[in-house]
């Protein structure tokens, strides 16, 4: 008699437990997904893909820096945040250039044949972090299209 009560509380414990954890909503909720999205999504596994070949062909994968990729809905614009070791405006600017040379001769076609977007410079804003500041991450410079923006007390 204990054992049944004991496996009828238990039933009841784990049945209350899985209702509250159906009730938490937050990563279930609909969710749209804009052409931007999946661009980003593409994006940030080619630069992936592009360290991974850097890796394993020994070659320099500091010309890879890493980067994350996403898609900001307010300004309509594909986001990179590189994070790099360079603390120089023109050190980070080196870095932005050679992804959007990236961008340009490799990225974008295939973001073309893939999403059957065409993207040009315009579409996208670069940010470059130096991973190795005091305190965390601190932007150095961004592109936003063809406009370089360097932060204030830079």
């Amino acid at each position: 008699m204990k054992s049944r009560a004991l496996i009828m509380t238990a039933v009841a414990a784990i049945g209350l437990l899985s209702a509250v954890v159906a009730q938490d909503t937050r990563l279930t909720v609909n969710y749209v997904i804009a052409k931007g999205d999946w661009v980003a999504w593409r994006l940030g596994e080619l630069i992936r893909l592009d360290a991974d070949i850097a890796r394993a062909n020994k070659k320099d994968v500091a010309a890879v820096a890493p980067a994350t990729v996403g898609f900001d809905r307010d300004k309509g614009t594909v986001v990179i945040r590189i994070y790099g070791t360079r603390g120089t405006v023109e050190g980070a600017k080196e870095t932005i250039l050679d992804y959007q040379g990236r961008l340009e001769k490799r990225y974008n076609p295939e973001i073309m044949a893939v999403c059957n977007v065409s993207m040009t410079q315009s579409d996208y804003t670069i940010t470059y972090f130096n991973r190795d500041a005091e305190g965390g991450p601190r932007e150095i410079v961004r592109m936003e299209g063809d406009k370089l923006v360097v932060p204030s007390g830079r």
